[in-house]
């Protein structure tokens, strides 16, 4: 017997499936019921697993073919830049994209997917997969079927839910972009594909918890259906009360009591919705010892500012939505975002594995509005902002914070500096910054000499201080910006505490901002802090 692929293939039907007929969708009035919780049970906790999961830093760019479309631009010191590189290049090591089935608009289909898996792995980022199981958004609100899975019995329901993840899946491999962690379903803290799987209020009763929890089986054996052996890909089961202990103990109690086998935790986590940073760092420490499962925080967000760029109604634009202590300004969120991260790395046993941003990426674009504007990691003209080097923190245990020192003592500070071509020397605390000057006229570049190293008067000489072996640096990472906005490029790695840098001969009048990063014997950098009139560089000890 032959069952029609939603995805346009023949496949055999699963041993339990029957011939059925596709409908076309039934509307389906949803609502919000507020969730029962059961009581506090006595649930053993889970075996920690072989899983060694390294610290992540992740976006969700989900919005990004969509805004590029309508011809949103990306900008670091005022250059237009490929999105996914200015991420790739700050500390984000992830990607989260999600996936419906048979958009209205035809983004985030499958072959939206494949075209920025790809890219994603030019970019050399690893990939979340996102399965909301439906043709829109799915969250706590509303979990809508699929059109084409509307009117089928339970068990035809549970084949189609395996099938397309299989399919999915596979057609990932075939072009070599399989992603590191599926995510089975979006915010589910309330079921998913309603009403045969949905949970809480009327539907708290064991015959739903067991059907989720078929639901969530046929996924997961969908996904594992797929891979060839040496194949390695996590599961996620996702819910939105990131802030909420006794939310998540309701769910993830009752979900694992139906036998479901999967390897991480996802939360999603906003402050004006879920609560403080503390209830954060409470229900993380409890979550970890609970069930002994790696947690990940999939979805966050700050607002840099409470203004507006566009007619769409902001979804934050309130004070009154502010959590205690951060403004809605580039530091705040910066400082938001850096103590969120502390608050995920400090759950027990490292069980706190990640962090991903929640559409960094949904600007205002010329033809396309935003309800997120102000809640990206750029400003309304779509440059970067600097609270994007909060991800580049590198995993627990690796490089943590020590303040930089005082003018003067440039032993335990790096720096970065604006260089007018002209000038002989400017300088801050840790570092000179000369023109070199022979070997060619000035505004030219020089040929190489016999005996003399190449330089011009257009090039700038990089002198700074060594902190020395007691800080664990072993090397240092160069980059160049015409702002003091960002590290700008790459520009070079050294040993050398010296860079002679020929690269800007002849840019009279142009000013050059460089940035010293230290790196330690894993290859991990320091992070940047903005500070008034420079852009200083912290270095941070091994633990």
């Amino acid at each position: 017997m032959i069952l029609f692929s939603r995805l346009g293939f023949l496949r055999p039907v699963r041993p339990a499936a029957r011939a059925v007929l596709f409908l076309t969708c039934i509307p389906v009035l949803a609502c919000t019921l507020e969730m029962i919780y059961s009581p506090a049970l006595a649930f053993p906790s889970a075996t920690p697993g072989a899983l060694d999961t390294t610290w992540i830093s992740g976006a969700d760019l989900s919005f990004l073919q969509q805004i590029e479309d309508h011809g949103g631009v990306y900008r670091v010191g005022g250059t237009p830049r490929d999105a996914l590189e200015i991420f790739a290049g700050r500390g984000i090591h992830s990607v989260r994209l999600r996936l419906w089935h048979s958009p209205s608009e035809g983004y985030n289909d499958l072959e939206k997917t494949l075209q920025m898996a790809a890219r994603i792995d030019s970019a050399g980022l690893g990939l979340l997969l996102n399965f909301h199981y439906s043709d829109t958004w799915a969250d706590p609100g509303t979990q809508d079927k699929p059109a084409a899975w509307e009117g089928l019995a339970f068990a035809d329901l549970k084949d189609s839910v395996f099938f397309y993840t299989r399919d999915v899946i596979a057609a990932l491999k075939s072009q070599n972009t399989l992603p590191e962690i599926v995510q089975i379903g979006n915010e589910i803290t309330n079921g998913m594909l309603w009403n045969d799987g949905r949970v809480g209020g009327y539907w708290d009763t064991p015959e739903q918890w067991s059907q989720l929890g078929q639901l969530l089986d046929a996924s997961i054996d969908g996904v594992q259906d797929a891979l060839d052996p040496g194949n390695s890909v996590r599961s996620m089961i996702h819910i939105d009360r990131g802030a909420d202990n006794a939310g998540c103990r309701w769910f993830y109690d009752n979900l694992l009591a139906q036998g479901i086998e999967f390897d991480l935790i996802g939360l999603s986590y906003y402050p004006w919705w879920h609560g403080t940073l503390d209830q954060v760092v409470a229900n993380l420490a409890d979550l970890s010892a609970r069930y002994g499962k790696d947690i990940i925080l999939v979805e966050t967000a700050y607002p840099w500012t409470l203004s507006w760029a566009d007619m769409t109604h902001n979804i934050v634009g309130d004070s009154g939505q502010l959590h205690d202590g951060y403004p809605a300004t580039p530091e705040g969120q910066r400082a938001f975002l850096e103590d969120l991260i502390a608050a995920v790395r400090s759950a027990p046993d490292d069980h706190g594995r990640g962090v991903y941003y929640w559409a960094p990426d949904w600007i205002t674009a010329p033809t396309l509005g935003s309800a997120w504007e102000n809640l990206t990691l750029f400003d309304f003209t779509g440059e970067l902002l600097g609270s994007i080097h909060a991800f580049d923190l590198g995993p627990p245990g690796a490089i943590d914070d020590l303040a930089a020192a005082p003018a003067g003592q440039g032993a335990q500070t790096l720096g970065s500096v604006a260089v007018a071509p002209g000038s002989e020397v400017e300088k801050t605390s840790g570092m000179t910054v000369n023109r070199e000057r022979g070997g060619a006229q000035a505004g030219s570049r020089s040929t190489a000499q016999q005996g003399g190293t190449p330089k011009s008067a257009g090039d700038i000489r990089l002198t700074w201080t060594d902190p020395g072996d007691d800080i664990g640096v072993v090397g240092y990472v160069l980059y160049r910006s015409t702002t003091a906005a960002g590290p700008g490029d790459s520009l070079a790695a050294t040993t050398e505490t010296t860079y002679l840098d020929p690269g800007v001969a002849g840019t009279v009048g142009t000013d050059w901002f460089y940035t010293v990063r230290a790196t330690d014997d894993a290859g991990r950098s320091s992070a940047e802090s903005n500070t008034v009139g420079e852009f200083d560089i912290e270095l941070r000890k091994t633990k």
